[in-house]
This record gives C-alpha cells, sequence and structure tokens, in this order.
C-alpha cells in the first residue's frame, strides 16, 4: 500500500522549534542564537610518537601516567584563575561575572570564556584572564567587533590570535601605537582606544 506523502505535515519548524521552553531566543536578522563572543586557548597540534610503542618499559608507562596526572591538577588549578584587579572589577555569582549595576559581563567555562558583550573593558578583562592563565595563544570567536578588540588587546599583550585577520593597515595602525606608548614610556600590554 502507498503512502501519500505529500498531505503529510513537517514535524516541526524552526520558528515553532525556537518557541518551545529552554529553547535560545532567535534574532531576527539571521535566525540563529545570539551570537556568543568567545576565548579559548588555542590547541596545540600534537606531534607523532617517534618510539615505537613496543619499546616502552612499563616503569615508563607509570611514569608518564603519573605526569599526566600532575599536568591535569595543574591544569584544574589554573583553569579558573582569576587576577586579583578583575575580580575586584566585577561581581562573581557561580562561574558569572556581572558589572556593579547587575549586567552580566562574562562568564567563565574553565577553558573557554564567553560573553555577550563588545565592552572594550570586558575585552581587556578577558585577556588578562588569559594571560594570567598562561594562554600562550587564543581562539576568538563571535562578533566581528569583538574579534577586532580580542585581536588587538591580545596582541598587545604578546598572544598569538587565531580567528580574526587583521587588515594590513590595523597591522599597521597597531604598530604604531604600540611603538608610541613605549616610546612615551607606558609600554606594556595595555591598549587604550585603538581608534
Amino acid at each position: 500500500m502507498e503512502e501519500d506523502l505529500s498531505t503529510k505535515k513537517p514535524a516541526a519548524s524552526t520558528q515553532d522549534a525556537a518557541q518551545r521552553p529552554g529553547r535560545p531566543a532567535l534574532s531576527a536578522d539571521s535566525g540563529s542564537p545570539d551570537p556568543k563572543n568567545s576565548i579559548r586557548p588555542s590547541r596545540r597540534r600534537a606531534r607523532a610518537a617517534t618510539k615505537p610503542a613496543e619499546s616502552r618499559e612499563p616503569d615508563a608507562a607509570k611514569s608518564a601516567s603519573h605526569r599526566a596526572r600532575e599536568a591535569a591538577s595543574t591544569t584544574a588549578t589554573a583553569e579558573r584563575l582569576i587576577p586579583d584587579h578583575i575580580r575586584k572589577r566585577f561581581i562573581q555569582v557561580g562561574h558569572r561575572y556581572h558589572f556593579s549595576d547587575g549586567a552580566h559581563a562574562f562568564t567563565d567555562r574553565g577553558a573557554r570564556l564567553v560573553t555577550p558583550s563588545e565592552n572594550t573593558e570586558v575585552v581587556k578583562s578577558l585577556i588578562a584572564i588569559a594571560e594570567a592563565r598562561g594562554w600562550q595563544a587564543i581562539t576568538v570567536s563571535g562578533t566581528e567587533r569583538f574579534r577586532k578588540e580580542a585581536w588587538v588587546a591580545a596582541t598587545a599583550a604578546g598572544l598569538k590570535v587565531r580567528g580574526y585577520s587583521p587588515s594590513e593597515f590595523e597591522r599597521a595602525h597597531l604598530a604604531r601605537k604600540l611603538a608610541r606608548e613605549a616610546a612615551a614610556g607606558r609600554g606594556g600590554g595595555a591598549v587604550s582606544g585603538f581608534w
């Protein structure tokens, strides 16, 4: 027996799904959830092992697992490290940080810092957290403005940035600004008023 597929109704439209409880609100222009700006450490690419697996001794395997546990405990300690000046600037509720007026500034998810904001002070704070946690390179995602602000602050702090490709003009402008600040004696790290 053949079934008429043309009379069946679709299960649910994307708009219906957005109206269900627990679903994120969709932005009117893109049809996707509101953008979340985030900073996370860039992944290191592992190189292939040079020694064959059968040549390992049992004691060497134990010491390798012991080193891995130690590294994991050290990482767990540094995973949620927040510098004191940032703790004083924001009000912490759980892993969320707020401005004094109650507005949400950012959320600390351990290996990812997430914010709905493009606020320059929030971006600088996220970069300071990344520095304190020892992140050498970061990956930024989110809005164009957020990624640009994060690139400026991270580059000034000496971090490598993935997720944003600055134009030649932006690179030259930042280099000029950093040189001017270094000559003025202010030098290290913070760049105020990039544009």
